[in-house]
């Protein structure tokens, strides 16, 4: 699912949460992980006296202190790296947000994964937060996915214990569902329990429709049918378990159908069509 992934990080315990859900990404797809860090941003122009992103301190910027930094952050993930095959570590100066939008767009990853703190510390960690959130930033412009951990997360160790699909049903968000799907297809065994839910749910509210209209047809439609059997299967069984010898629908047809541009065409051809020949109609 994902080849390429872009850790962003300040390097302290703030990212931890992050840096063990982006590792864990990679090890698991055999993907390259690319550990990415903010120095600082420049005092002046193209001055070599930054300040550090973290403490807000100035420091004279030369590549003995790149290499520096760079060994730091190679040992204080030295657990997870020892995991990993393919890794790298990249350190630039500027505003957090810029430069990982920058490095973006140059190493193309599949998905971007940060932290939900900066890890500023002290007065400087007020600052920042008036000056407006990193990751929010990063989220609105970025050209991938963008996966912010802010706490400690069950996800990767043992799968995902429950999903919530938020939508505005925009592009983005159509690719944002495909991604679910992927990983449901990938064999994620938490994943699918939250199908089989779903589709027990979804099979619950079919039935009570069935009972209350009893309905010769009921069409199911929309973005969620591309999940397919690992959804619908349960939706059945669901409905068959409360059909009991009771109530019976046996003359209720339930039709799944996915939708195409050329459905939706002729749909919308409908409605102007209905429109122009409406009651009372002149000539």
């Amino acid at each position: 699912m994902f080849k390429k992934i872009l850790f962003a990080t300040s390097a302290t315990s703030a990212c931890d949460h992050a840096a063990r859900v982006a590792f864990d990404m990679a090890q698991r797809y055999n993907a390259h992980i690319d550990v990415f860090h903010v120095l600082g941003i420049p005092s002046r122009g193209f001055s070599q006296v930054v300040v550090d992103v973290t403490t807000g301190d100035e420091v004279l910027l030369d590549d003995n202190y790149r290499d520096l930094v760079k060994e730091e952050i190679r040992t204080y993930y030295d657990l997870q790296i020892k995991k990993t095959e393919n890794w790298s570590i990249d350190v630039a100066i500027g505003l957090p947000h810029r430069e990982i939008l920058r490095i973006a767009r140059h190493i193309k990853p599949d998905i971007i994964v940060m932290g939900g703190n900066n890890g500023a510390s002290g007065s400087y960690a007020e600052k920042k937060i008036v000056t407006g959130s990193t990751f929010q930033r990063v989220a609105k412009a970025a050209r991938c996915p963008v996966m912010v951990i802010n706490r400690p997360a069950a996800s990767f160790w043992g799968g995902f214990s429950n999903v919530v699909f938020a939508t505005d049903f925009s592009d983005a968000a159509d690719i944002a569902f495909d991604d679910v799907l992927i990983e449901l297809n990938h064999g994620n065994e938490a994943l699918e329990n939250v199908y089989r839910k779903a589709g027990m749910i979804l099979g619950v509210g079919i039935y009570n429709l069935m009972t209350l209209l009893n309905p010769e047809l009921v069409i199911i439609t929309g973005k969620g049918v591309q999940a397919g059997e690992p959804l619908f299967s349960h939706m059945f069984d669901s409905i068959e378990q409360l059909k009991g010898a009771k109530f019976g629908f046996d003359q209720t047809e339930i039709v799944i159908k996915n939708w195409t541009d050329e459905d939706w065409a002729r749909e919308s051809g409908s409605l102007v069509l209905r429109e122009i020949y409406k009651s009372p109609f002149y000539i």
